[in-house]
């Protein structure tokens, strides 16, 4: 919280007059992390020219502690998902952060779970209390500001990630079930988008306190797809080549 305390003492360092101070201060606490240059722009089209030699390195580091804040509760919530799944038994291999480069693109999983159910990649949000998800596009409360946050729907990354597993799997001469699944930790309510409310999602989405233990019990509950030397050829033919 320093550097947020710094920030908002930035206009002090410039003459301003009270209103130009006051929202200057209104801007910090409403600004987003989806899209830097958008954000600096709207910034530097609504404050007086005097701030602009101290707004755009002041919101450049308004804008890493934000997004570092976000990455550190996102770790965190990989890890206590991906610490549950382990438990899962000695057939399954639960592995975190598995990025599949084709050609010039590539996808990241947050974890890959590959078993006798199939090959499951899961992506997992650590988002907030309330969240409206779609199919691309997913919507934050942010309470702080008492406004929604447009974020990716985590339902089009996670069909990103199985995509790429399929294409990798089929160049390998592999058949196997690839099905994808979202956990949203810390998520209490959960709704879906007037866009999306009529749509498949095409995956199942847990959250909730008990949704990692939810998770889990699903992947525990696939019926029998693969033998334990397919399971070791998924293993070797997903690693990051």
């Amino acid at each position: 919280m320093e550097l947020v305390r710094k920030l908002l003492d930035v206009p002090r360092r410039v003459d301003l007059t009270p209103q130009s101070r006051k929202e200057f201060h209104r801007l910090v606490h409403e600004i987003g992390i989806e899209d830097d240059r958008k954000t600096l722009q709207r910034a530097e089209g609504r404050l007086p020219s005097a701030l602009a030699p101290w707004l755009r390195p002041a919101l450049w580091a308004y804008l890493r502690y934000t997004r570092g804040m976000e990455k550190q509760r996102g770790n965190a919530g990989e890890l206590r998902v991906g610490e549950m799944l382990g438990r899962l038994g000695w057939r399954w291999t639960v592995s975190r952060s598995v990025v599949l480069r084709d050609g010039n693109s590539w996808a990241e999983v947050d974890l890959l779970a590959i078993g006798p159910g199939g090959v499951c990649p899961i992506e997992v949000k650590h988002w907030g209390h309330w969240v409206k998800l779609g199919i691309k596009e997913a919507w934050v409360w942010r309470a702080d500001t008492r406004k929604w946050q447009k974020r990716e729907s985590p339902v089009n990354q996670a069909s990103r990630g199985a995509a790429a597993i399929r294409r990798r799997l089929h160049a390998e001469g592999i058949e196997a079930p690839v099905m994808p699944l979202v956990i949203m930790v810390g998520t209490q309510k959960l709704e879906r988008t007037r866009e999306s409310a009529e749509e498949d999602l095409g995956m199942p989405i847990f959250y909730g306190h008990l949704g990692p233990r939810q998770a889990m019990e699903h992947l525990r509950s696939l019926p029998q797809a693969l033998d334990d030397g397919t399971i070791r050829h998924i293993v070797e033919a997903l690693r990051d080549k």
